[in-house]
């Protein structure tokens, strides 16, 4: 069934008590097509999902909002919300809304990466991921095993999650289920072309979109330390290592996931001679040490 009225397909906020903030963040779009995944999907049904989010024509104007005297700009398809309180939206939404909250006994904020530090996708070749992303359903692809004992531990340590790719928006539904089907910690997916009214900086890096997310949640969470999880495929370590020169103090530690489909290669932990911080290369994250987990 198409609709052509407007319609949220993401609706995720996050907010910093401590400030008395929230950030909220949402798709709109036009045609909307229903597209679900789930475990045992065929892979037909799947690509004819994928495209149906891809189809999807993102839409432009300012939407009704009860509570709010200011209307809510969006932008080809995007808005981004800061208030002291989550909009009361007069639109119908897709997607259950998602909140993660700041609180007194939040410790730290953990951003993770998607492709090859999550699941295995081997996305320094496009090809490759596009092909993955159209043609395997999600109870097809390949999780690393130790990752959700893992984040969960994290997570149990009071803190919140974000999860940064350089996919786009439309596939939001895709990784959203991938998530609950994994059995991955509920955290907010901050994907490409949508931007947190960052700071500019200067930059050469192919996957500057993260850099500047994560600086934008550091500028959010201003009194939080920050653990960042990414792979050597798509320039985490030198993005993650920039984060860490820009802030300094902020960052306990940078994990970075070897290449997992070539043959594994020993290189040393280092420390950034600007930032001190530690960056620890891992083949397995139960292999990790000196994590500050308390």
């Amino acid at each position: 069934m198409i609709s052509k009225e407007p319609k949220l397909t993401v609706l995720q906020s996050f907010s910093n008590d401590a400030a008395n903030k929230v950030i909220t963040l949402g798709r709109v779009v036009r045609n909307y097509r229903r597209a679900h995944f789930f475990e045992g999907q065929k892979r037909f049904n799947h690509f004819l999902n994928i495209a149906k989010l891809y189809l999807s024509q993102n839409w432009g104007g300012s939407l009704p909002s009860s509570e709010d005297t200011q209307k809510i700009e969006v932008r080809e398809g995007y808005f981004l919300h800061k208030s002291d309180r989550i909009p009361s939206l007069n639109l119908a939404v897709e997607t259950k809304e998602l909140t993660i909250e700041r609180n007194a006994q939040t410790k730290r904020i953990i951003v993770s990466d998607f492709d090859d530090t999550i699941i295995k996708s081997r996305a320094t070749s496009l090809t490759r991921l596009i092909l993955t992303t159209l043609f395997k359903p999600i109870g097809k692809r390949e999780v690393f095993p130790e990752v959700s004992s893992f984040y969960k531990r994290l997570q149990g340590q009071n803190n919140l999650f974000f999860y940064i790719s350089s996919s786009t928006w439309n596939i939001y539904p895709l990784l959203r289920g991938f998530l609950e089907h994994s059995d991955l910690p509920q955290g907010i997916l901050l994907l490409k072309e949508m931007k947190l009214e960052s700071k500019p900086q200067e930059t050469t890096l192919k996957h500057s979109h993260k850099l500047e997310k994560i600086q934008s949640l550091i500028d959010f969470y201003d009194d939080l330390p920050f653990i960042l999880i990414g792979d050597a495929g798509q320039e985490d370590s030198q993005i993650y290592q920039r984060v860490a020169e820009l802030n300094p103090g902020r960052i306990e530690v940078i994990l970075i996931r070897h290449k997992w489909w070539e043959r594994v290669m020993e290189k040393e932990n280092e420390i950034s001679k600007v930032s001190g911080t530690k960056l620890i290369y891992f083949n397995n994250l139960n292999d990790v040490q000196d994590l500050p987990l308390d």
